[in-house]
């Protein structure tokens, strides 16, 4: 029997799946007490019909076939550990220019599908079960957001031969809490796989640290997979530093 279990309000990344049936998998990560684990990311719209006909909330139980599927969609990933980060700036941040890139803001929907392709290729070879997003993922994740600003994500662009523009980079500027109390997190940082190591990623978080500065935040919060080690080491460059999960 499975028990799979979602992301919720509280954590980014929710209880991982449980397998009771003695399987092994691919996860070296045993909680005391508890089975070995697997992570895995399911369909958010799947899992609410599911609960609406049941009346549930976690855990859901499920079938062998289903969890199979998504066993192959996903991959398996052992130990799944969030970073949680955060910076005090102490002086505005001067975003270093990357030859034959401009960034600049959303400028309307039709940034939506480039930014999906992107994405997508972005997070391609990660072993985080990332699935492919559709438009309607963008728009929940960013336009329904009571902090969504169109100058809140950046895009990184370059020329290609022709004259055609090409996105290779992204970063958007979520905000954590409301009011007086919000703090400003660092949200979907992604750069091509061909465009990294070349100060792409530093340039895109200097840029929004530039805008907090601007609009008077001085702290600024993230939360990264320790298994994005490039990302990890850009962060600490950075400056930003670990904080408690309950922070």
């Amino acid at each position: 029997m499975y028990f799979l279990f979602l992301k919720d309000s509280k954590r980014e990344c929710g209880p991982p799946c449980r397998i009771s049936t003695g399987q092994s998998t691919d996860s070296q990560q045993i909680y005391p007490g508890r089975l070995p684990v697997v992570v895995l990311n399911p369909d958010p719209a799947a899992y609410n019909a599911y609960a609406t006909r049941r009346g549930k909330k976690h855990p859901l139980k499920c079938r062998k076939p289903f969890i199979e599927n998504i066993l192959r969609q996903q991959r398996p990933l052992s130990p799944m550990n969030v970073l949680h980060l955060q910076r005090t700036l102490q002086h505005p941040s001067e975003p270093a220019p990357v030859e034959g890139v401009k960034v600049r803001n959303y400028l309307g929907r039709q940034d939506i599908e480039p930014w999906l392709a992107l994405r997508n290729r972005a997070f391609a070879g990660e072993r985080l079960g990332v699935r492919r997003w559709q438009a309607s993922d963008f728009e929940s994740e960013f336009l329904v957001k009571s902090w969504w600003r169109p100058e809140r994500l950046w895009l990184a662009e370059t020329e290609l031969p022709g004259g055609e523009r090409q996105l290779v980079g992204t970063v958007a500027l979520a905000m954590r809490g409301e009011g007086e109390a919000a703090v400003p997190v660092v949200h979907w940082l992604a750069v091509l796989p061909g465009w990294r190591r070349r100060g792409l990623g530093r340039l895109l978080v200097q840029t929004l640290e530039a805008y907090c500065w601007r609009h008077g935040y001085r702290e600024i919060r993230l939360e990264t997979h320790a298994q994005w080690q490039a990302a990890a080491r850009l962060y600490e460059a950075l400056g930003y530093e670990p904080v408690p999960d309950d922070r």
